[in-house]
């Protein structure tokens, strides 16, 4: 059955999700074997000791248990052992577990395992005894092994590929959390290059994707006085924080009265990875304090007025 278990092995790498290669596995394996009944059943909770196994996929017409339990004869003798299981009748006083139906008369339970984790089980039964010779049991371990393999290679790549829609979400996340600030964020590499900003400073700096990159000494050099440049590459070679520096931003339509806080940025083992530069747009904090003065100043006066009112109108009725 060499031949068998190249071509076999060649349908299982087209499939690339769990659901799909335990179906070829159970199809082929009963296919070439002529059993009569096939089924994969895996752990539903691979980190549990205790977890039951689910019917993941089948083949034949009996009727088969949805579950088997984690203790039960042969599925424990198989995860405990690493070793298959091989029914030649039912007169045999032990693994009649491992018969998923009345009628059948043999069985072979062969483990789906790697190294790392053990998957499920892989079970054929017949209704003929003595029927899993040398032959199909060579033939259907070696499968199973390959199945094994890919099956595990295919449920890290659903990990990962969970994990990479988690942090896209994130990533997402924290966009528009940026995005919807007033204030202008920009970030430095360890480089000193410009990593990132949001769309404030990109609308307010002129900033655009083809800054991504460039020193950010050379974009601000004639826009920030030297002392606000020297506060930022300070903070960068010590690795302190440096809050409240007021300064002067010039644009190209004016220019920008803002304070600036700049904190190192961390890896997650602490490793300096650059610079946050957090400008607070003074100029507009000040126009958004003088219009709040009006209203405060409009209203006194509408109260002062409506006070009078009142006054001259209790004066008259009193009168």
């Amino acid at each position: 059955m060499s031949g068998e278990l190249l071509r076999v092995s060649a349908l299982l790498s087209r499939e690339f999700s769990a659901s799909a290669l335990v179906s070829v596995l159970v199809e082929q394996s009963v296919d070439i074997t002529a059993a009569d009944v096939g089924a994969v059943y895996l752990y539903l909770d691979p980190a549990q000791s205790s977890s039951p196994l689910g019917l993941a996929a089948r083949r034949g017409r009996a009727n088969l248990p949805k579950r088997l339990a984690h203790d039960a004869e042969s599925v424990a003798f198989v995860a405990e052992c690493g070793e298959s299981v091989v029914l030649h009748g039912r007169g045999r006083g032990f693994f009649h577990d491992a018969l998923l139906y009345e009628t059948m008369h043999s069985a072979m339970l062969v483990p789906l395992d790697t190294p790392n984790a053990q998957l499920g089980v892989l079970i054929l039964n017949s209704v003929y005894p003595d029927f899993f010779n040398r032959e199909r049991f060579q033939f259907v371990e070696s499968f199973a092994g390959l199945a094994a393999g890919m099956l595990h290679n295919c449920e890290l790549f659903d990990e990962l590929r969970d994990q990479l829609r988690r942090v896209e979400a994130l990533e997402r996340y924290q966009e528009s959390v940026f995005s919807s600030m007033t204030n202008l964020l920009l970030t430095i590499d360890d480089d000193g290059k410009l990593h990132y900003f949001n769309r404030v400073a990109a609308e307010r700096l002129g900033l655009s994707d083809q800054d991504i990159g460039a020193s950010f000494g050379t974009l601000f050099q004639t826009r920030l006085d030297r002392r606000i440049l020297n506060a930022i590459e300070r903070s960068e070679k010590s690795g302190e924080e440096v809050l409240g520096i007021e300064g002067i931003l010039k644009r190209s339509d004016g220019s920008l009265d803002f304070s600036l806080n700049v904190s190192p940025l961390r890896g997650k083992r602490g490793r300096h990875e650059g610079l946050t530069l957090l400008f607070t747009d003074q100029t507009a904090e000040r126009e958004l304090k003088s219009q709040v003065s009006v209203v405060k100043e409009e209203r006194r006066v509408v109260k002062d007025m409506f006070a009078r009112y009142l006054s001259n109108e209790l004066v008259d009725t009193i009168m």
